[in-house]
């Protein structure tokens, strides 16, 4: 079903839009990691709102909560559909450095969210969406370079030899 409707599309915008499709090729893993972190984004907007608002947990603490379940989502997105990394002898080194980045994020996320709401009094989900675009510039760049790097057969071994 995913194929036949990217076909749909790609023939679409082939025969209307020649121009954004040769933009879509381009960056399409930059897009791709748009929509991936979108999705996280959703799930993390979603679970913030529901701890928050409909359990009354602190908004500090509801985006703690929040952030780790949408680490998981972003993991399995990220990993299998944007780098199309289907290697899984490696899987646990990158949910590793995969985590490493979503605990500074989980440091960094709620500080700068409480800075921001008492700081600038802004409502709390606003401050949350800005918070994730400055993460999410952050993330990308250490995923992409250092999580999700493509593996060579020589790596590891002496460049000199």
């Amino acid at each position: 079903m995913y194929q036949a409707i990217k076909h749909y599309f790609i023939v679409a915008l082939a025969r209307h839009a020649p121009w954004l499709l040769q933009l879509i090729v381009r960056y399409k893993l930059v897009i791709k990691y748009l929509f991936s972190g979108g999705a996280a984004v959703a799930v993390n907007l979603a679970a913030l709102y529901i701890f928050t608002d409909v359990f009354e947990v602190w908004y500090v603490a509801s985006s703690v909560i929040a952030f780790c379940i949408s680490l998981s989502v972003g993991f399995l997105l990220q990993k299998f559909w944007t780098f199309h990394d289907n290697d899984m002898r490696r899987i646990k080194r990158q949910m590793a450095l995969y985590t490493a980045v979503g605990v500074l994020n989980v440091i960094l996320g709620p500080t700068l969210l409480y800075l921001v709401v008492e700081t600038f009094a802004l409502w709390y989900m606003l401050a949350q969406f800005l918070v994730m675009a400055v993460l999410a510039v952050e993330s990308y760049l250490l995923n992409r370079f250092i999580t999700f790097r493509k593996h060579t057969e020589y790596e590891g071994i002496d460049a000199l030899n």
